[in-house]
């Protein structure tokens, strides 16, 4: 006798996303007041997952999660705005005053990084980079949760949606390209992010600055805004800026993220403008 298959686990998500943007972005400010509040009174978030079971609805499979904000151009479109969560956590720090940003931000983050929609929010909804650590954290989270939130339709950055697999390959594209080596990629997030982190764990230093002038000068190369290609390029003068970032802002680079990556790039470019020589 054969046992039944097991259903599959519905995606579950917090109420406040569901709805038009402009819902969403009101109903932020209304959670946001009360998680302000804990953090208020206990200097941290109370709640285990930062939302109780109560504050989670279940998503029907097929379902839209309008990931980027530029993308979401049709407000009556139904579906779940998962760039509300950046909002909500802007939303919890003005309503603290901006009053220690850096330590809330980290506390949020920690608490939303173990759970499905918290982990699919920071890896694809959130600009800032993360450490090595953190990604590891969260990319660890989505993996155990991917089938659950594989039966649901993302909309990023064009109104035509992309599967969980295309979201997530993008968003970590450069952790791959610096880390996978040449012809290893699958194309399966589930085994080339992991075989890419554990490349990057394992690197000494050095082989991490390589790894991130090598990136640098591509993303210099492709870039129209680079006025000064081959002075950018050179590979003393980006190890001369690696060396002077902050240990935080080498690891992002180290990891893939494009914006630090760019970051420099600029402003080696405008240090090569004549009116600033």
């Amino acid at each position: 006798m054969t046992s039944a298959p097991t259903p599959r686990q519905e995606p579950r998500m917090p109420g406040f996303l569901t709805g038009s943007a402009d819902v969403a972005r009101r109903r932020a400010r209304d959670v946001a007041a009360v998680l302000a509040g804990q953090y208020a009174a206990h200097g941290a978030f109370t709640v285990p997952g930062l939302l109780g079971p109560d504050d989670l609805v279940a998503v029907p499979e097929g379902a839209l999660v309008f990931v980027d904000e530029t993308a979401d151009l049709a407000a009556d479109r139904p579906g779940h705005r998962l760039h509300a969560v950046p909002v909500l956590l802007s939303n919890v720090q003005e309503a603290l005053g901006w009053r220690d940003a850096p330590d809330v931000e980290a506390a949020f983050e920690a608490a939303v990084e173990s759970t499905c929609w918290g982990a699919l929010a920071l890896i694809a909804a959130f600009r800032a980079p993360a450490g090595v650590s953190a990604l590891r954290t969260r990319l660890t989270t989505l993996l155990h949760c991917w089938e659950e939130l594989a039966q649901l339709r993302y909309v990023d950055f064009a109104p035509a949606p992309v599967t969980l697999s295309a979201l997530i390959g993008e968003r970590c594209a450069g952790l791959s390209a610096m880390w996978l080596p040449a012809g290893a990629a699958t194309g399966d997030p589930r085994h080339d992010l992991p075989a890419a982190l554990d490349a990057l764990e394992g690197a000494d230093e050095e082989t991490r600055t390589a790894r991130c002038i090598e990136r640098l000068s591509v993303l210099a190369a492709g870039n129209p805004r680079i006025r000064h290609l081959d002075a950018t390029t050179e590979q003393d003068l980006l190890r001369e800026e690696l060396d002077a970032l902050e240990p935080r802002e080498r690891e992002a680079i180290a990891a893939g993220f494009t914006q630090p990556a760019l970051t420099l790039l600029y402003a080696a470019d405008r240090s090569h403008d004549p009116h600033r020589r």
